[in-house]
């Protein structure tokens, strides 16, 4: 529900270095129960996270297949916290 107040459900984004993966696992809060764990994308070879000002978060992510490289900028607003 994209309006409650509630935080039952939550995502977590990870980067392998082994493998250049970015992943995404996500599930519900409570009780604490992973759903499943997806790959997003390859070739990476940067990934930052960090929360910015308020209720703002922000990812630089930088890919490269070997004959490109690409950077790409996300924010968001965080729903719940």
């Amino acid at each position: 529900d994209p309006n409650t107040t509630i935080v039952d459900h939550y995502a977590r984004f990870s980067e392998s270095e082994a493998n250049g993966e970015l992943n995404i696992e996500y599930g519900s809060v409570n009780p604490r129960k992973t759903l499943t764990t997806n790959t997003i994308c390859g070739n990476v070879v940067g990934c930052v996270f960090f929360k910015g000002v308020g209720y703002s978060a922000q990812m630089i992510l930088t890919l490269d297949n070997g004959s490109e490289t690409i950077t790409v900028v996300s924010s968001a607003v965080m729903h719940n916290q």
